[in-house]
């Protein structure tokens, strides 16, 4: 079965406010001169903010980015394209109406059964029949954490400097609208009411609320002693969900450089990918997807084939958002996925994605008695063979002493 490395390239583009929240610590503060406002590192001042995740760089490397730049991760990527692949895979089981064990089904979706990888080193046979097998090959995982073949770069924004430092890998055919990297993202602050606080629909309350009056009193007399001891760093009731919050996105429209290396990979797993890849331009990704944020598009979606004397780049593959399946230059892929899907096995896959055997106390136990009697004997094998050594020692110095 022959194999082949691929890379695919796209521009991906952001419909709507893209939020992948960050762990540091940021604020929301309105501007006293202007009215707008600002999303700022620190702890102190304006409103609690979940600010986005950015890729920093050495200081001075890449001129206007001393606090760095908007990034999709690149493990972000990756797990949501194995999502999109096990659901593929899930689905032609159940056309087949096969079963996976719960532990094969996490190993697929999320890489990994438990936290403890298998330390079993594989044969060269299993790693043969593991390296080819359409979606084990192609994302890895497991217990044992098989090798993927499919690297994924960090997503970032499109910019001449971060393509010609070599800190992003442009798009072959030069497209993407590009940015400076700053003013892309901004923040929003909004407000949670609470009908309590506010005295909201009370008739409607009292004609549901068990105990109404009493509970109502005690609850405002909370809301209150909160108000009270707040400081001004505007920290959260724990009696009422009437607070203002605020978070960061980049804006809608800006492209970001995606790209994905496939290395000794097969035409099956090509294709496996393609229809994942597919999947995921039609998902929203990042944080607030149910307010309508994170929605996404795959522009100039290409392949690029290296050939040893040269790289083949093809059209794009992507139209409106979606695959073109019957695209000629895609066809060998999808018809040999299609191939590969006929020949799936559930429960091939469990044995690949089976965890090792874990022991039972009473059998640790034993093994351990085991373990002891073994050494007990090996310990008295050895006596007796020097003991056995020493009286042949002695009665060959007998035989000598006679002998003269």
């Amino acid at each position: 079965m022959s194999k082949k490395s691929v890379t695919i390239h796209a521009i991906l583009t952001t419909l709507s406010p893209l939020h992948i929240a960050s762990p540091e610590t940021f604020r929301y503060e309105v501007s006293d001169s202007t009215g707008y406002g600002l999303v700022k590192n620190g702890t102190k001042g304006g409103i609690a903010c979940a600010g986005i995740q950015r890729r920093r760089f050495a200081p001075g490397s890449v001129d206007g980015l001393d606090y760095g730049v908007a990034v999709i991760a690149a493990n972000n990527i990756a797990g949501r394209l194995r999502r999109q692949g096990a659901q593929i895979l899930v689905n032609v089981l159940r056309e087949k109406n096969q079963k996976i064990t719960l532990q094969t089904y996490s190993a697929i979706t999320c890489g990994a059964v438990t936290g403890k990888p298998d330390s079993r080193d594989l044969t060269f046979a299993e790693y043969k029949e593991v390296s080819s097998h359409p979606y084990v090959g192609l994302f890895g995982g497991g217990p044992r954490m098989l090798r993927r073949r499919m690297r994924v770069l960090d997503a970032v924004p499109v910019m001449d400097s971060l393509r010609s430092s070599g800190f992003s890998v442009g798009h072959p055919r030069g497209v993407g609208k590009a940015t400076s990297g700053m003013n892309i993202s901004r923040g929003a602050a909004f407000r949670r009411g609470d009908d309590v606080s506010a005295l909201l629909d009370v008739d409607r309350m009292e004609g549901v609320v068990t105990d109404f009056e009493v509970q109502f009193n005690a609850r405002q007399r909370l809301i209150i002693e909160d108000q009270l001891a707040k400081d001004a760093e505007e920290k959260g009731s724990r009696n009422s969900t009437k607070a203002w919050s605020a978070f960061e996105f980049v804006d809608p429209g800006v492209d970001f450089d995606f790209t994905v290396e496939l290395t000794d990979v097969t035409d099956a797993q090509i294709g496996l990918f393609l229809l994942s890849l597919d999947g995921l331009a039609k998902t929203s990704i990042g944080g607030q997807t149910r307010n309508g944020l994170g929605r996404i598009r795959l522009n100039d979606v290409a392949i690029a084939i290296n050939t040893g004397d040269n790289v083949d780049v093809t059209d794009t593959i992507f139209n409106n958002n979606s695959l073109i399946k019957a695209d000629p230059s895609i066809a060998v892929y999808l018809n040999a996925w299609k191939i590969a899907a006929s020949e799936l096995s559930g429960e091939r896959l469990d044995a690949i994605m089976k965890p090792p055997v874990i022991a039972t106390d009473e059998e640790k136990a034993a093994k351990a008695v085991d373990k002891e009697r073994k050494a007990e004997e090996k310990a008295l094998k050895a006596a007796e063979e020097k003991a056995a050594k020493a009286l042949e020692k002695e009665a060959k110095a007998a035989a000598k002493k006679l002998a003269r």
